[in-house]
């Protein structure tokens, strides 16, 4: 055991969580023995030697203790009802899986990170509950591809219309007043097929 001084008023010792105690009172903080030494405000306490020093606030954090028992093992964060090992990852906020963290000695040094997403490779995403990124509800579609109007600084983008949807066809009016394209998705996960038609101006 080592032993370790504690001040906290002239004439009081502060004990945890944030009790004041009289000179002279003794208390017991699992292997942690304690006196309020007079009028100094000093706490004595007689110290387990732990590879992590004790503290009383680990009761809430500690998965797994030594087999004396005075000295915690092994760390953990508890949140949402559920026990998470260090390491593990786990949502900061119940109904928002983008903030994620990582228990790393219980909640002493906790991370915490934005989820990115990518964009979703469909036009009929949707978000789904517990997920923070968007998901293609049936699968991916098909991307339009560069629209090509056979002139000079030909290659054009498609605006809004980014993929479609298998079997779907779509009709593309971008970068042209006398062209537009009809587009289809054929098979999911390719670009899609256009043909550029003429349009009555």
């Amino acid at each position: 055991m080592i032993k370790a001084l504690i001040r906290a008023t002239q004439s009081q010792c502060s004990r945890w969580p944030n009790i004041l105690v009289k000179p002279g009172t003794k208390w017991t903080e699992r292997c942690r023995h304690c006196i309020c030494v007079g009028d100094t405000g000093l706490s004595e306490c007689s110290e387990p030697q732990c590879a992590i020093p004790y503290k009383p606030y680990q009761e809430d954090m500690c998965l797994k203790w030594s087999t004396d028992g005075c000295c915690c093992v092994e760390f953990g964060c508890y949140q949402h009802g559920k026990w998470y090992r260090d390491g593990e990852l786990f949502p900061l906020f119940q109904d928002d899986a983008c903030i994620q963290c990582k228990c790393k000695q219980g909640w002493g040094n906790l991370s915490c990170f934005f989820i990115p997403c990518d964009r979703p490779q469909c036009s009929d995403y949707a978000f789904e509950e517990g997920k923070c990124c968007p998901v293609c509800l049936n699968g991916p579609n098909c991307k339009v591809p560069p629209l090509n109007i056979g002139e000079e600084n030909s290659i054009t983008n498609t605006g809004d219309v980014k993929y479609i949807k298998l079997e779907e066809t779509k009709m593309i009016i971008i970068g042209h007043p006398r062209f537009s394209w009809s587009c289809t998705c054929r098979k999911a996960g390719m670009d899609a097929e256009c043909s550029r038609q003429s349009r009555l101006v």
